[in-house]
């Protein structure tokens, strides 16, 4: 059976706001989120890829001394790479561990809108150290994230929206964003007209800064770059120390048609299973739901052909079979949608469901791309229950029908089976997306738009040098389409110049397109994402086969511990893995790379008045950003600063002894770090006055 991995999906069709944390108190029933004070964000974009770091300040206003449990809500496909807190005047590092994330205790009722605000998985870490009345506790989490590509636009999404947790004005909010490209940038725009932007198209800025305001908006940069006929983008780098033998270098290629650059002319047979069961009738899911699918049907193509299908513990269709596309079938889909309604306390049954819309293929063409979306928030609870009989059953039948079916199964909230969606979909060339109650029509609409337009279909890469480069991620394969992109990760032991062939087709027509890289000798710091990104992409394709056998199985077993090697490795943390801690570092210490690379020297004068300049080595050839931050006694971010690192070489930065709102500080000890990608520099100085 073939097997096409659409992993990227997510990434192409949600541009959902994600970041922001949440701080509880874990020792109590009771649920009170602990004050934020300030947020600042330093983004560094590569092209298309962010290295974000979030910084928050929370506040104990209270009387008590309480437990610190953070939540923070990673966006989709991101990797966590770090994460840090300061407390009591030092700061901490937590470590991955081979154990998953499993708070105990904690408030005993969590309301809906926390809930929906922290999304379906967020990162959870609780703090040893008790946070004092009065005393401030910084969170910083660092991620790498490929960001969202759709018709022809790149998304950056932050959330800074915190007024579903507090009202309460934050004292300072911040924004850093750097953009590095190969390609011209075309645009390059930031939803805060009171931001300073920048663009000399390679290079683009934007900076914004806020006191005493409430965090109220969320930050959406949205940028173009610029594109031929079909776009092919290498990014390539070594690595200094390697866990397998695979090689130390690292590549990462973008493919991506134009708009109306190509299109395959097969038109569509869609069947659409909508799940009406008591619980999607809570929070709208089955309002949004059928306009989601009401939008599908008025957006069919001339030629495609569709039906409809509702379940609950029984199956009920539209029609008997798939229907031509005109404007009275069109008219019954809506009448037969807009009168589905949930019906409480009723079962789950996809076994059925899918039964039913499988049969609608038996030995159908393959001048047809044939679609099965199913829409479920629920778990079987009728017919079929076990996971695996379930998952065998459908591959069992759609072998029997001799059709190329996709199935695509959108679960929606906490309640699905994670498994049984993923293992539906990816042995049926589909993916499974999970998305949040209040997401449903965006991501279903921009789905569908995005499948409605496929460019090249069963692809094949090949490389001459013949084994240049292995351990390509997804694999197979997965479809091109219109207005999205491709993006295959890998690995290769010999820097060399290599060609690419792409070969598919387009409508049932041969395509082949060819490309030239060079995969590179150097380990470029601006490229160290590309071995995270890399484990990410083995790490999905190692779980879709974990999840093929029982949990308790040899061969599941030893596959978890493959997942766990890699997310410790790689510093990639999974389902499987969580951060643990602390970690206290030194204060001059260099985190996960050679302190060769990198050295502070400190600020001089140290003590100082009024100003002071702080002082590193750079020993071998960069080009990043560096990012300073300095702390008071007391945890509170007072200055952010920023320099480009454009060689090796000896920098430094001034600082004038004013805060961020260009106020003179107070005498005192300071803290400060330095971030240089995966590099971090801590040190401490003294203002006497």
């Amino acid at each position: 059976m073939k097997r096409l991995f659409l992993s990227l999906v997510l990434l192409l069709v949600c541009h959902l706001a994600f970041a922001t944390g949440v701080l509880i108190n874990s020792n109590t029933t009771s649920f009170l989120p602990v004050r934020l004070t300030s947020c600042h964000y330093d983004v560094d974009i590569q092209n298309q890829v962010a290295a974000v770091t979030i910084a928050e300040t929370f506040y104990n206003a209270g009387v008590n001394s309480i437990s610190p449990r953070y939540y923070f809500p990673l966006p989709r496909g991101a990797s966590a790479t770090q994460l840090r807190w300061f407390i009591n005047g030092a700061w901490h590092s937590a470590s991955i561990a081979a154990s998953p994330q499993n708070p105990q205790g904690g408030p005993s009722y969590i309301p809906d809108y926390f809930v929906v605000y922290i999304s379906l998985m967020p990162l959870v870490f609780d703090i040893s150290e008790q946070l004092q009345p009065e005393d401030t506790l910084i969170m910083e989490v660092t991620y790498a994230q490929l960001l969202p590509y759709a018709f022809g636009n790149i998304n950056l999404i932050l959330r800074n929206d915190y007024t579903a947790i507090q009202t309460y004005p934050l004292q300072s909010q911040q924004l850093d964003i750097t953009l590095s490209s190969d390609r011209t940038i075309n645009s390059f725009n930031l939803n805060m007209p009171n931001a300073t932007i920048t663009n000399n198209w390679h290079t683009a800025t934007a900076h914004l800064q806020m006191s005493n305001a409430i965090a109220n908006t969320n930050y959406s940069l949205l940028y173009s770059l610029s594109q031929t006929t079909i776009g092919f983008q290498a990014m390539s780098t070594m690595r200094d120390s390697i866990p397998d033998n695979f090689g130390n270098g690292f590549f990462s290629f973008i493919i991506e048609p134009t708009s109306g650059g190509i299109s395959s002319e097969l038109p569509n047979k869609i069947t659409l299973l909508i799940d009406h069961s008591g619980s999607m009738q809570f929070e709208n899911k089955i309002e949004q739901a059928k306009s989601a699918c009401n939008y599908v049907v008025d957006h069919l193509g001339e030629f495609d052909m569709f039906n409809v299908v509702t379940y609950d513990h029984l199956v009920v269709n539209l029609w008997g079979n798939l229907h031509d596309n005109n404007p009275s079938n069109r008219q019954a889909a809506h009448n037969f949608i807009n009168g589905i309604s949930a019906i409480e306390l009723n079962g789950t049954n996809i076994s059925g469901t899918l039964q039913f819309a499988i049969n609608q293929y038996v030995n159908a063409p393959d001048t047809y791309n044939n679609i099965i979306i199913l829409i479920t928030d629920g778990q079987p609870t009728v017919g079929i229950l076990d996971t695996y009989q379930l998952v065998n059953a459908v591959d069992t039948q759609i072998d029997q029908t001799e059709a190329n079916i996709k199935l695509f199964d959108f679960g929606i909230g906490t309640d699905v089976n994670y498994q049984l969606l993923t293992l539906l979909s990816e042995h049926n060339n589909g993916t499974a997306i999970f998305l949040g109650t209040n997401e449903i029509y965006e991501t279903i609409t921009s789905f569908f738009n995005m499948i409605n337009q496929p460019a090249m279909q069963n692809i094949d890469i090949t490389v001459q040098p013949q084994g240049a480069i292995t351990e390509i991620y997804p694999s197979p394969t997965p479809d091109l389409y219109n207005e999205s992109q491709l993006i295959i990760s890998g690995r290769y032991t010999t820097p060399q110049n290599i060609q690419i062939q792409l070969s598919g087709d387009i409508g049932g027509e041969p395509v082949n397109s060819q490309y030239n890289a060079s995969l590179s000798e150097e380990i470029d710091t601006l490229y160290q994402f590309i071995p995270k990104i890399w484990a990410s992409k083995k790490i999905d394709q190692l779980l879709i086969q974990y999840y093929s056998f029982p949990s308790d199985s040899q061969q599941a077993m030893l596959l978890k511990q493959q997942i766990i090697e890699l997310s410790q490795s790689y510093g990639v943390v999974c389902v499987f893995t969580s951060f643990t801690g602390p970690d206290t570092p030194d204060e001059d210490e260099i985190a996960d790379t050679p302190a060769a690379d990198i050295i502070l020297l400190g600020n001089y004068p140290n003590p100082f008045n009024p100003e002071t300049r702080i002082r590193f080595q750079v020993f071998k050839d960069m080009k990043a950003p560096a990012f300073i931050q300095i702390y008071n006694i007391k945890g509170q971010v007072v200055k952010s600063l920023a320099i480009r690192i454009n060689k090796k070489g000896m920098y430094e930065v001034l600082w004038d002894g004013k805060d961020n709102q260009g106020k003179v500080v107070s005498s005192g000890t300071y803290f400060y770090t330095i971030t240089i990608g995966n590099y971090l520099l801590t040190g401490k100085m003294i203002l006497l006055k």
